[in-house]
């Protein structure tokens, strides 16, 4: 995936917006389900689960695809290990 940045840019913008209707269909099925409240709770917990790691596995995607002979790819591998 090295050197690979332009397409992983492309192809975020997609994951972007199919990452945000599976929040949006947990946020609706939650509340078209209400009528059990546990499994309410879950759909609304998973929803905000994804929507707070979209954009972190982007970022994480556009710095794997980065050449690791960059500066930059180097501190942002030695901030994740």
């Amino acid at each position: 995936m090295n050197g690979e940045v332009q397409n992983v840019k492309e192809y975020s913008g997609v994951f972007n917006d199919h990452a945000n209707r599976l929040v949006e269909a947990a946020k609706v099925s939650a509340y078209t389900l209400s009528d059990n409240p546990v499994l309410k709770a879950k759909l609304l917990a998973a929803a905000n689960d994804l929507s707070s790691t979209i954009h972190p596995v982007i970022n994480a995607a556009l710095t794997l695809s980065a050449d690791h002979t960059q500066p930059s790819y180097i501190e942002n591998m030695d901030v994740i290990r």
